[in-house]
């Protein structure tokens, strides 16, 4: 492999991959220091390595050289760091050009040499990088706050096209940080000295070259850290290092720019956030790859993102449901294809699908059925109103987090038990505790109707809620399973609300027969109206229909209003219980009144 990494020793560059080979090294014994020079110049296109081969043994050459001057450790520190200043100024450079920091060239071009400056003066006496450190702070400060700026009023878009950049560039250098890794690995090379004795490169008898498989663990392509059997044990070589180093810097500059960005991250959509996690674990992946490492500084920036992100989203979501809530009217109002296949999803065990894939053909093909009257779940039709569609969606992105952030599904089952709380809760107090006539809505009264709409919101959410859990059990580990009895209190405690309001009908029509007709039985003359209307001798003798006292006529009439208004909003299985209730109490009620 050819070697496209620069090797620096003191300030003199050594470049694998050009025609002249300068070698400076510089060896310090018995407290003098010697410089010994070997410089092969060639003035000729003749002299240029024409095949690899030629390439990797000029390599050869030039390291043995530093070997027998002692300075392979110097060498090996000079190119781990000149590879992370590399790093440094490229992170800062892209960066600048996408947050608009750099406006002309020539800043660009000063920001490179003052960079380059620095860098070169690390080498030189305490005395001089404290100098050109206390003089160049001022303006260094002030292109850190201006970058800073600049990147967290970026836009989405463009701060995604700024990481992908970023990251095809640090992706690149730990590539070639990578294979000058194996290449030293390949020829034995450690870069490293061993003191008191002169050093060699050869395979079988250098201390700084790695040993025979038998005696020495790999370095794989991956990055993993390398080690040489020496007189003082077992060592990683210096391009391991160097390669550990790079993917440890790069990550750290990548978890400092998004920290930048956590507040407007928490901001942006759910597809927006995919984007950022899918792209970012993608570079973390390869940056563990060839780091040998897990990024565990990247990891927990990104998760705390995603993190933020969830809180953000919940306390939106909340506080938009109390919103829609308090304004609801409870009339039933049209359910979307888009959310009716939000539905159909969740029931066929794909609530974590996009509904970009699912549903989006049918809406065009079938452009009278984008809206539908009622909503379907397992066959069965609801009539709902829009804050019980609010919450649905609502469950659905809790779901699609969960499925795409998995560390946080612990969490999410907690957000969505809340959503759900909030609405039975609410809806009780709405309607059931009549609240809605205070509310934004200033409803005039709590009728049969808005009865009914609540018992239908809360059947449907019932028939979604094993869907629910399933959804989150997918995503939860064995052990966390437990976490899910909370939904199933939650499904009880919808049951005895929808039990509440079936009862509520009842409670109607007892308080028509107990207040408005009850008080009329002592006005009537029963022995008046036998009289009057004698029963026949048999059922065939009745000429006409008898008319009913005042009484039951009223509990007849109130009755049949009651049915008209829910026949049109309650299935058959609800109307045969609700009016079951009802004509069990008026049996029991009537007898007593009399």
């Amino acid at each position: 492999p050819s070697l496209s990494t620069t090797l620096y020793v003191g300030s003199t560059p050594l470049d694998f991959t050009t025609a002249s080979m300068i070698t400076t090294s510089t060896a310090t014994m018995n407290g003098t220091t010697t410089t010994t020079s070997n410089t092969s110049t060639t003035t000729g296109a003749h002299n240029l390595p024409r095949t690899a081969q030629e390439t990797q043994q000029r390599v050869r050459d030039t390291v043995r050289a530093l070997g027998m001057c002692h300075c392979l450790s110097k060498t090996g520190q000079a190119y781990q760091n000149r590879l992370q200043d590399v790093i440094r100024m490229t992170v800062r450079t892209t960066v600048a050009e996408f947050s608009g920091d750099f406006g002309s060239e020539a800043e660009k071009e000063d920001a490179v040499v003052a960079s380059t400056t620095t860098t070169s003066q690390t080498t030189t006496t305490t005395t001089t990088t404290t100098t050109t450190t206390s003089s160049s702070s001022h303006n260094t400060n002030k292109k850190e706050t201006s970058v800073t700026v600049g990147v967290t009023s970026m836009s989405f878009d463009r701060f995604m096209d700024c990481m992908d950049m970023l990251f095809e560039q640090l992706l690149a250098l730990l590539k070639s940080a990578v294979g000058v890794n194996n290449f030293c690995r390949e020829e034995g090379f450690t870069l490293k000295d061993k003191d008191g004795s002169p050093a060699t490169t050869t395979k079988t008898e250098s201390t700084t070259a790695v040993p025979s498989s038998s005696t020495s663990a790999p370095h794989s392509a991956t990055g993993t850290k390398n080690t040489t059997t020496t007189t003082s044990g077992k060592t990683p070589t210096a391009t391991s290092e160097a390669v550990t180093s790079a993917a440890e810097l790069s990550a750290k500059s990548v978890s400092e720019v998004l920290r930048l960005r956590k507040e407007a991250h928490s901001l942006v959509n759910l597809e927006e956030m995919k984007r950022l996690w899918d792209a970012c674990l993608s570079f973390t992946l390869q940056v563990e790859k060839a780091s040998g490492h897990k990024a565990y500084g990247l990891r927990s920036t990104l998760l705390a993102q995603a993190k933020a992100f969830v809180e953000r989203k919940h306390e939106s979501n909340m506080s938009a449901l109390v919103a829609a809530l308090d304004s609801e009217r409870w009339s039933q109002c049209d359910v979307s294809s888009e959310r009716q296949a939000a539905l159909t999803r969740l029931c066929s065990g794909r609530a974590v699908l996009s509904s970009k894939r699912y549903g989006a053909d049918d809406t065009k093909e079938n452009g009278e059925q984008e809206k539908m009257s009622e909503a379907e779940v397992e066959g069965i039709r609801y009539k709902v109103v829009w804050s019980c569609l609010l919450l649905v969606e609502m469950v659905m992105t809790n779901l699609a987090c969960a499925s795409q952030f998995q560390a946080l599904a612990t969490n999410l089952v907690g957000k969505v038990a809340e959503l759900l709380r909030l609405f039975n809760s609410r809806s009780t107090k709405l309607v059931l505790g009549a609240g809605a006539i205070q509310s934004a809505a200033r409803l005039k009264s709590i009728n049969a109707k808005h009865l009914s709409l609540v018992t239908q919101c809360v059947g449907m959410v019932i028939a979604i809620l094993p869907h629910v859990r399933a959804a989150l059990m997918a995503q939860l580990p064995s052990k966390q399973h437990t976490l899910l009895v909370d939904l199933d209190k939650i499904k009880k405690e919808y049951a005895e609300h929808s039990e509440m309001v079936l009862n509520k009908f009842v409670n109607i029509i007892g308080g028509i027969v107990e207040h408005g007709l009850a008080p009329r039985i002592a006005s009537i003359n029963f022995d008046a109206r036998a009289k009057a209307n004698p029963l026949p001798a048999a059922p065939q003798d009745v000429t006409g229909p008898i008319p009913c006292c005042v009484f039951l006529e009223g509990v007849n009439t109130n009755i049949k209003k009651m049915h008209q208004v829910l026949n049109a909003l309650l299935p058959n299985v609800h109307m045969q219980d609700v009016f079951s209730r009802i004509f069990a109490y008026v049996d029991q009620k009537i007898p007593a009144i009399l």
